[in-house]
């Protein structure tokens, strides 16, 4: 146990680790989110370097990629809509002993989670989230 008298190194404004109410940690939000997505990109491309594209370009931008893309937009437009409907347990004006507003490193960390579509039922298709 470390002795909290003159350890500093976890000590921070609690402040920091929220987006807070007018999302005034957004741009440390999207630096980290950024850096995941492209970590995460990265690894894909360089896991045996030397295969080929299984998704071939033309395919990528082709007219059925764009009629995917342009209602998959759409629905994430309707779902994001939706979603502002919910509590808003963000603000300083919700106040709650249920729910209050997600940790940017809990975020962050979900969402590296979720790239990895992680098994979490067997060790052997999940070895890193199973047994942490």
């Amino acid at each position: 146990m470390k002795d909290s008298t003159n350890s500093t190194e976890f000590e921070h404004d609690l402040d920091l680790y929220f987006l807070g109410p007018k999302s005034e940690q957004r741009q440390f939000l999207e630096e980290a989110l950024h850096l995941v997505l492209n970590d995460h990109v990265f690894w894909r491309r360089n896991y045996f370097p030397k295969d080929p594209p299984a998704i071939s370009y033309p395919k990528v931008n082709g007219s059925e990629a764009i009629h995917f893309k342009e209602t998959f937009f759409t629905e994430l437009f309707s779902l994001i809509s939706d979603l502002k409907l919910d509590v808003p347990v963000f603000s300083p004006r919700y106040m709650a002993h249920m729910i209050s507003e997600t940790t940017l490193p809990s975020l962050v960390a979900y969402f590296a989670t979720l790239l990895y579509n992680p098994n979490n039922v067997s060790s052997e298709a999940s070895p890193v989230t199973s047994l942490r």
